[in-house]
């Protein structure tokens, strides 16, 4: 399973519901951290979150654990020191 499904299946799983589109923006300066943005068919507002693959490796089995959800000032968002600015 690539990243990209893996973080679309937390999604789907953390919110109860397939989005119609994920969005995946690697955080350049911090290894196996990535912003997502998700899209719904009946919601005009996206959700963002901010996904850490270290966290869910911990996490055995459950990837939507690793999600934090979050509101992004720009998107693609800018990386921070130790991980994107949510």
């Amino acid at each position: 399973m690539t990243t990209r499904q893996r973080i679309t299946k937390a999604v789907e799983d953390y919110v109860g519901r397939s989005p119609a589109g994920v969005q995946v923006e690697r955080d350049p300066m911090v290894d196996g951290v990535y912003a997502v943005r998700a899209t719904f068919d009946d919601d005009e507002e996206p959700v963002e979150f901010l996904f850490n693959v270290h966290d869910a490796d911990l996490l055995v089995g459950d990837d939507s654990e690793a999600l934090q959800e979050c509101t992004f000032n720009t998107w693609p968002p800018s990386s921070g020191a130790l991980h994107f600015f949510c």
